[in-house]
């Protein structure tokens, strides 16, 4: 035998091993995954990156899942947000899986949301005074969990009764220029039931100070009642504004109100404000899925970024 074919044999006896070693099963243990939680604006997309371990693993297949396509849709470890809400996505091979917190958020906002004082969303069913952002708000009498405008989400019911309302604050010993965001559903509109959007008097003790009146035209008195006339059970975004003299309010990125205020010291803020209540039960049930306070008032460019209850 020549010593260049016992080279040669021992040159494709090398290769054999090599691809017995590339070929044989390497077992899964686990996996790394780049994130835990994600925040996306709606039409947002983010890939998961997967890790395995050991690296050498091999014929790995992952499945990937929604809890909530309607927020969040995911195809190959690609993640899309669809609505507002919250979703858990989940990567799983065998009897492994991790999961990712997806929280859709409205689309194109700019960065309004981000700037306000407070922002509260009561997505913690554990404790439903909790702040998204801000200073944790107080809650009287009976106050229970609802579902929210999507099935993602989270809402507070407020039930008839002067007792019975939300206390919010904003940072501030007072507030004279402010924006308020509620997003609401009334629950009936009947033409006798009035509902109590916000009472600046925090003793409490007055006639509250943003109503939707029995016709379902929104306001009071101070700067009039108009429309057009919300419906029941379907949800709002309003935002009232101030600054100076003049107030302003949208429903669903849409001006209501803009014209000088009657009492300039009505709409004053103290260090907080409330929400559902009134002296004699002009506050019929309401639901309330979001709240947010800025120390400012909004341009209407602005409120139309934050959308409508549902975008």
């Amino acid at each position: 035998m020549s010593k260049n074919f016992f080279i040669l044999c021992i040159f494709v006896a090398g290769m054999l091993l090599q691809s017995c070693d590339e070929e044989k099963d390497v077992a899964l243990t686990g996996f790394l995954i780049s994130s835990k939680s994600v925040t996306l604006p709606i039409g947002d997309s983010y890939r998961i990156c997967v890790t395995p371990v050991p690296h050498a693993a091999n014929n790995i297949t992952l499945n990937w899942t929604s809890s909530n396509e309607s927020v969040a849709t995911v195809k190959d470890g690609l993640v899309t947000a669809a609505g507002i809400g919250t979703a858990v996505v989940t990567v799983s091979s065998e009897n492994i899986s991790l999961s990712v917190d997806v929280k859709g958020i409205a689309s194109g906002s700019g960065g309004v949301l981000e700037s306000a004082a407070g922002y509260w969303e009561f997505e913690d069913l554990n404790d439903l005074s909790k702040a998204t952002k801000g200073i944790p708000l107080e809650l009287f009498g009976h106050i229970t969990p609802v579902d929210g405008p999507s099935s993602a989400n989270k809402a507070v019911r407020i039930e008839l009764g002067s007792d019975n309302y939300l206390k919010v604050f904003h940072g501030e010993t007072s507030l004279a220029n402010w924006t308020i965001m509620v997003v609401f559903k009334m629950l009936e509109v009947d033409g006798s039931k009035w509902h109590t959007i916000l009472q600046t008097d925090i003793t409490p003790a007055g006639d509250a100070d943003f109503f939707v009146r029995n016709t379902a035209l929104i306001g009071v008195g101070a700067v009039g009642y108009v429309g057009p006339a919300l419906e029941a059970g379907k949800w709002y975004r309003l935002v009232m504004s101030r600054r100076s003299n003049m107030f302003s309010s949208y429903v669903n990125g849409v001006q209501y109100h803009n014209k000088v205020d009657g009492s300039h010291d009505r709409f004053n803020l103290k260090e907080a404000f409330l929400i559902s209540q009134d002296e004699d039960n002009e506050d019929h049930d309401i639901d309330v899925a979001e709240i947010a306070v800025w120390d400012k008032e909004l341009s209407a460019n602005q409120v139309k970024k934050l959308g409508g209850a549902l975008d």
